[in-house]
């Protein structure tokens, strides 16, 4: 089974300001190229996208202990509860041509940028991560054999007769581990592995037509206009500063008392 005609939406995460604005962007281009298409936007700030008609705002505040990053399991959750097939963008992201009125893609996942999971660069030049990722193999009781990174910033997830929300399930168990290991990003990881629990392996049916039709600007690596001394200097930034720590500290004491109760899973 497929989707039907044009029963998906896109869908991304709008944390902050930066990332609000460019979330307009994206549904600027999608409204261009896309037209009557959703853009479903998890934000801490759902009432700054009252102008914006292709734009489905919910509320959202971060639930990764340091990163938002996994935290797009929430919002493709969401998705997929109204949507047949929800395609996955980063904020950061441009929509630059026609994307097709019909399109269709099987049930699991779909993604064209993957590797063996143990290939990806990230995680070879981190011995750590590798570890925990043979760990997880172990305890999920899965082979790492056929298991993927799929990288972020592209995907397509399809239902699949309730596979799909065991798989976001999966993912929210496998990241919290990850993070109560101090390994805060590559969450390509942990859809892998998700999805290797469920069952899934990645598909690459009609990908290329999405891939032609956006360009990642990768935003998060601009460098920071404001030196380490002008944010000292700045009230405003060291507030935001603080309580971005204590945003933290509180996350992972509630992750560490939310994981008590599956204790033989995550802590031996």
């Amino acid at each position: 089974m497929v989707a039907q005609e044009k029963d998906f939406c896109f869908c991304t995460l709008a944390l902050g300001s930066k990332y609000r604005g460019l979330a307009k962007e994206l549904a600027a281009g999608l409204e261009i190229h896309c037209p009557t298409t959703i853009l479903l936007v998890y934000t801490d700030k759902p009432d700054d996208f009252c102008d914006r008609h292709n734009i489905l705002a919910v509320k959202h505040s971060q639930k990764g202990i340091r990163y938002c990053y996994n935290d797009k399991r929430f919002v493709i959750g969401e998705a997929l509860s109204r949507y047949h097939s929800v395609i996955w963008v980063d904020a950061d992201t441009k929509i630059m041509s026609s994307i097709p009125v019909d399109m269709q893609w099987l049930p699991g996942i779909t993604s064209d940028n993957f590797l063996h999971i143990f290939e990806h660069s990230r995680n070879k030049r981190v011995s750590k991560r590798l570890e925990i990722i043979r760990k997880l193999g172990t305890k999920l009781e899965i082979s790492l054999e056929n298991t993927n990174y799929v990288h972020e910033d592209l995907f397509v997830i399809t239902r699949d007769g309730g596979k799909e929300q065991e798989f976001i399930k999966q993912w929210g168990t496998i990241a919290s581990y990850f993070e109560l290991n101090s390994i805060h990003t590559g969450e390509g990881n942990s859809i892998g592995l998700a999805a290797t629990k469920v069952g899934w392996n990645v598909n690459r049916h009609n990908i290329e037509p999405l891939k032609k039709a956006v360009k990642h600007t990768y935003a998060s690596r601009e460098p920071d206009s404001k030196s380490f001394w002008d944010k000292l200097k700045d009230p405003k930034a060291v507030t935001v500063k603080i309580q971005r720590q204590l945003g933290y500290y509180y996350r992972l004491n509630l992750a560490r008392l939310l994981t008590l109760s599956n204790f033989d899973f995550y802590y031996r």
